[in-house]
């Protein structure tokens, strides 16, 4: 439960609260990317102005044309797509280290799902969805990075799920700065309950690549070892892997809290597993008895910490965690 953080890298849309560049001059608010300013560096870009488009501009759209997929501005009928594709290959070559990406939703440009595509550039029907033309480019780019876009920040699961990836990638990045195997192993001892509630059995082939069986080199162990955590971090936890870590961490405070707030704790537990309360109300609780009981081991793990608590929205659940407080106060009295 560190108290100190790594600074995460993240790309952005420049729309989304950075930059009036939209096609009608417009701008993105989200509450979520400006908590991210606070604590995260960002690389921005706005691809169709950087292709020459002005701001406001007539909107693009992405159409099917000879089974084709084309990024055309039916205004002017002026088809984009292939400066677009080479900017958009220019830029993400010369990149620098990014641990994670917030696109523009349902953008013929950004968007790198879900985004309508035409079967005409003029009146004409959604023919199905599809990727945006640099939005698409920078997934089989950057596919095993985490992508989001500000739509899927709105969902308490995925925001949770996209933060904790950050911290743990940009964590990473930082001991790959000072290549040693020591520092390999004190990153897999931290992030152990985390990568426990991605997967376990990848959580025990870097385990083993740690342990160095097989006497690689040292940049060996690292690059497999980063495949292997971008692959564990890839897929949301299920909330059964995180309820059993949490089970799991309530086993070094069986003997130490009273009946009643064990109960409670169980209580929450239950409540997150039906998706009433996010993961941070039941992480909350545990950090609690950390620092309450001096657990030493726990408090290293960045599962019960693994970001900034600007990050963090507790509010909405403020009478639950006054009732934890109050059952600490029965117990001490």
């Amino acid at each position: 439960m560190s108290n100190s953080f790594p600074t995460p890298q993240l790309f952005c849309s420049r729309c989304i609260t950075f930059d009036y560049c939209r096609w009608n001059a417009g701008i993105i608010s989200s509450e979520k990317v400006d908590r991210l300013k606070s604590v995260c560096e960002f690389v921005t870009n706005c691809p169709e102005k950087e292709i020459g488009l002005g701001v406001p501009r007539d909107s693009l759209r992405l159409v099917e044309i000879d089974k084709t997929i084309r990024l055309v501005q039916p205004a002017t009928e002026n088809d984009y797509t292939e400066k677009m594709i080479e900017y958009s290959k220019n830029l993400l070559s010369e990149f620098p280290e990014i641990d994670g990406f917030i696109l523009k939703g349902k953008s013929p440009s950004c968007g790198y799902d879900g985004v309508k595509l035409y079967s005409g550039s003029h009146k004409a029907d959604v023919r199905d969805k599809s990727a945006g033309v640099f939005g698409g480019i920078l997934i089989d780019t950057f596919g095993e990075y985490p992508i989001v876009d500000e739509y899927r920040l709105e969902n308490p699961a995925i925001w949770e799920h996209f933060i904790t990836q950050i911290y743990t990638i940009a964590a990473f990045r930082e001991i790959k700065s000072d290549k040693t195997i020591q520092n390999l192993i004190d990153y897999h001892s931290r992030h152990k309950f985390q990568l426990m509630a991605y997967d376990q059995n990848l959580m025990r082939l870097m385990g083993r690549l740690v342990a160095n069986q097989d006497k690689q080199s040292i940049e060996e162990i690292y690059a497999d070892y980063e495949i292997l955590l971008l692959k564990t971090l890839s897929n949301m936890p299920r909330y059964t892997q995180n309820i059993n870590v949490l089970y799991h961490a309530l086993g070094y405070f069986k003997e130490k809290i009273g009946s009643e707030e064990k109960q409670f704790f169980i209580e929450e537990i239950e409540a997150f597993r039906h998706g009433v309360f996010p993961l941070s109300v039941c992480l909350h609780i545990i950090r609690n008895w950390i620092i309450r009981f001096e657990e030493e081991y726990l408090h290293s793990q960045t599962y019960f910490r693994p970001y900034p608590d600007i990050l963090v929205n507790l509010q909405p659940f403020s009478s639950r965690i006054e009732k934890l407080e109050r059952l600490q106060g029965i117990k001490k009295n």
